[in-house]
């Protein structure tokens, strides 16, 4: 329940700040915001896919959770690093609640190196699409096309590790 809950709250936490227009410099940077919230919402919505397989005891339900926790953790890191810089006092005791019970709970259910695998894996895919945005927004082809590159050869690994099991000696 606490991956779906959390993804919910993620999602609703998005809305509510793009409709009430309440997401600072949006004109500005509107490429890398799409990029962000492409990022967050596939967060949210793997966070709630990964509760699902959970609850009905899917064989994919440790890689699934341990990927979107990947996503989840260096993502609310960001944000609580962005309520102290921006003294968001809303944001911030939400994002380290988050912090730690998602923490807590991804050591509590830690079983194996697959299991950091997938939690790595999450963690980067999260990063570079943050990442890709800013590169667009700025116009910096090189950074884009490495990141392009390394996003790819990350993308061909998590999909092949979920069809087939990844061996860690």
């Amino acid at each position: 329940m606490y991956s779906i809950t959390v993804g919910i709250i993620n999602i609703l936490y998005w809305a509510i700040l793009i409709v009430t227009a309440n997401v600072p410099d949006l004109d500005a940077n509107i490429i890398s915001f799409g990029f962000h919230w492409t990022s967050e919402f596939l967060m949210a919505g793997l966070l709630i896919i990964a509760g699902y397989l959970i609850l009905s005891n899917n064989s994919l339900s440790q890689r699934g959770y341990y990927f979107a926790t990947g996503m989840l953790i260096i993502a609310i890191v960001g944000a609580v690093l962005f309520a102290i810089i921006n003294s968001d006092f809303i944001l911030l005791p939400m994002g380290i609640i988050i912090t730690i019970s998602a923490a807590i709970l991804a050591i509590k259910n830690y079983e194996e190196k697959r299991d950091f695998y997938y939690f790595t894996m999450g963690n980067i895919i999260y990063a570079a699409l943050n990442v890709f945005g800013n590169t667009l927004q700025n116009m910096d082809s090189a950074s884009f096309t490495y990141l392009l590159i390394a996003f790819i050869f990350a993308m061909i690994l998590v999909l092949h590790s979920f069809k087939s099991e990844p061996k860690f000696e």
